[in-house]
């Protein structure tokens, strides 16, 4: 076996999306532009255990996920399987994007309405392990989301976002902590919130962990 990218053999691709009819439509485009796709699931917490299994050179993750987001959804899986690397579908415009690319350590992202345009070259990119947008774009974000004041989080949640914006994985984080993987998804859905990448947890749910459903209507 060659690896990817080499002509020899085709990248081998997960699907996580909560739309089956989505996983469908891409399944079939992947397939036709000569991807293997190993596997599918339709939310984070059944994603994990297969890919880890199945060990695909790319996961392509949607932004919103029925228990969680798409950052969530890739910093998870860096952890169970560091050399799958993920890429991003996305509604979100692109300075939103490009944040959400930062704060999850995907390759990439690839908005929904050029799926089918740019979706195979992005993911055959970053099959070969390369990142799909400049290294100023990712700078600029980080920069950005380092020297904003993020409206009502906690000092823990400021100090997670700095680790984040550092690099760290949620393992390193809970090691730097002294935090539990609950205890860090509750604190990490609470401040994807105050960004505006979750709803706004209510008073009853805002420790709530990352893999949880979000409210009916919610897209």
């Amino acid at each position: 076996m060659t690896g990817p990218g080499t002509g020899c053999d085709a990248a081998r691709v997960f699907l996580l999306s909560g739309h089956a009819l989505i996983r469908q439509a891409l399944s079939e485009l992947l397939s036709d532009e000569g991807f293997d796709v190993v596997g599918e699931a339709d939310r984070i917490a059944s994603a994990l255990g297969r890919v880890s299994e199945l060990a695909p050179d790319v996961a392509l993750v949607e932004n919103r996920l029925p228990d969680g987001t798409a950052i969530e959804a890739c910093r998870a899986l860096r952890g169970t399987a560091p050399r799958t690397r993920c890429v991003i579908l996305t509604t979100y415009e692109e300075h939103k994007a490009l944040r959400s690319l930062v704060l999850s350590g995907a390759a990439g992202f690839v908005l929904h309405s050029a799926r089918a345009a740019g979706l195979p070259e992005a993911i055959r990119r970053a099959a070969t392990g390369a990142e799909l947008h400049s290294s100023d774009a990712a700078r600029a974000a980080r920069s950005a989301l380092a020297a904003e004041a993020v409206l009502g989080a906690t000092a823990l949640e400021n100090t997670i976002l700095a680790l984040i914006l550092h690099g760290r994985t949620n393992v390193q984080i809970c090691q730097e902590l002294g935090l539990q993987q609950g205890a860090l998804a509750g604190h990490l859905s609470s401040l994807l919130a105050k960004l505006g990448y979750r709803p706004t947890p209510t008073a009853t749910g805002a420790a709530a962990p990352a893999l949880t459903r979000p409210p009916r209507g919610w897209s």
